[in-house]
């Protein structure tokens, strides 16, 4: 009976601690698109400095291959992203 208390007792820290372990989660939103030369120099300097110690997810507006009127349709989309993956922080 000991080694069953014991036992269930690592369980319920394992699971409780589980979320200390995990990465913190940061959205980057990119105002162009991944093959522009600006959006490549600011993405490598923030993989430089943060490494893999956070998960970045990115999102691109893509803002100067499409039209000025499709600019507030882009952006909900990136709302909707942000709301979808929750981050811990957003990087504009």
């Amino acid at each position: 009976m000991n080694k069953v208390l014991r036992f269930a007792l690592y369980l319920i820290l394992l699971i409780f601690s589980l979320p200390i372990f995990a990465k913190q989660k940061i959205l980057i939103i990119e105002s162009y698109h991944s093959e522009y030369r600006w959006d490549q120099s600011y993405i490598e300097g923030i993989q430089s400095v943060l490494n893999d110690d956070f998960e970045l997810i990115y999102f691109q507006m893509d803002g100067k291959r499409i039209a000025k009127s499709q600019h507030q349709q882009q952006a909900d989309l990136a709302w909707t992203f942000f709301q979808e993956t929750q981050p811990d922080l957003v990087i504009l």
